[in-house]
């Protein structure tokens, strides 16, 4: 296959099947602004759109929202990435990376709200895991540094996620106690902050004792998730004043904003002067990023399958992480 070279201003060129990524996302594109068109046009449904009904497990009354995120979001990000791609652009590599993960968290969420799997979405998740694949090796092989380090927290902070989301859905399914609940979310919180920690340390631009940076991690993502549980336990008791209640959830916000940074700061300041910059990139990033993780919430309830539940728990999770790997990354050419 005819590869070709795309330049990064911030590093090495980057090698990659320039002809299969534009086929694919422009595939992508069409298919997928044809459909938004069609869910826009047609957004009670007609013959070639499932029912209304579809959508009872949704926040959606009709077809018109979803119609402009499917046309405006994952067609715009794949026809977007066609042309950047084509033209050689120094960010092609980074648009390949947003179109495949936007269609294949559409796919995956829409799969999991409407709750069923068709040859449809097997061949668009198709599609998107493909892209991410070749935008994934785009980037491992550029050797440039902003591409190891988004890469390497999304995929790490999304794998981790799934732990304390994973232990919300089953221990909530499952009957347990209150306090077994909150030590299971804790102690999922420490894996994690460990995941996050080894794939941060792996990614960072400057040495540091990665085991120890990933187990300080943990300990500050712990120390975040047993403050927010202590809240959660408060809030719900009737026999708790509101004024502890009001202290608490501001003292769990400050633990949720410095937490990690400050955990991760105990080793960054052995080899860095910036270090202490470190917590306030992590506070904003937190900040920023910590909303996607909640985008499932409208979707679920009580009936919700489970594995349709950890589904779009995990594209929250996802879209949390590559926020965060985007801010943090600001924070990490500060830290020299």
């Amino acid at each position: 296959m005819r590869t070709s070279v795309a330049i990064n201003p911030d590093g090495p060129v980057a090698t990659r099947p320039r002809g299969l990524v534009v086929a694919l996302t422009l595939f992508s594109a069409v298919s997928a602004i044809a459909g938004g068109v069609e869910l826009i046009a047609a957004r009670e449904g007609n013959t070639f759109l499932p029912p209304i009904a579809v959508l009872g497990h949704t926040p959606f009354r009709d077809f018109f929202l979803p119609g402009i995120l499917l046309g405006g979001v994952v067609g715009g990000t794949s026809l977007v990435c066609a042309v950047l791609t084509w033209r050689r652009s120094p960010v092609a590599v980074d648009a390949t990376l947003l179109s495949g993960g936007a269609l294949t968290v559409w796919i995956a969420a829409e799969a999991a709200m409407l709750r069923e799997w068709n040859l449809l979405h097997a061949v668009y998740a198709g599609v998107g895991i493909a892209l991410l694949g070749l935008g994934i090796g785009a980037a491992w092989r550029s050797g440039v540094a902003r591409h190891r380090w988004v890469v390497s927290v999304t995929l790490a902070e999304g794998a981790g996620f799934l732990a304390p989301a994973g232990a919300g859905v089953l221990s909530a399914t499952s009957g347990l106690g209150d306090e077994a609940q909150a030590a299971l979310v804790v102690a999922a919180g420490l894996i994690e902050g460990f995941v996050l920690g080894a794939g941060q340390a792996w990614a960072l631009p400057i040495a540091v004792r990665r085991m120890r940076f990933a187990l300080l991690t943990a300990l500050g993502a712990g120390a975040v998730w047993a403050s927010v549980m202590t809240v959660t336990r408060l809030g719900g008791s009737a026999a708790v004043p509101a004024m502890l209640v009001a202290v608490a959830g501001i003292a769990a916000s400050g633990v949720g904003l410095v937490g990690i940074g400050g955990a991760q700061w105990i080793e960054l300041r052995h080899h860095t002067r910036g270090a202490s910059r470190w917590i306030a990139w992590t506070a904003l990033a937190w900040i920023v990023a910590l909303p996607w993780s909640f985008a499932a919430a409208p979707f679920v309830d009580e009936a919700t399958p489970i594995g349709a539940n950890l589904a779009l728990w995990a594209c929250g999770g996802l879209l949390m992480a590559y926020v965060m790997a985007l801010v943090t990354w600001q924070g990490v050419r500060r830290l020299g």
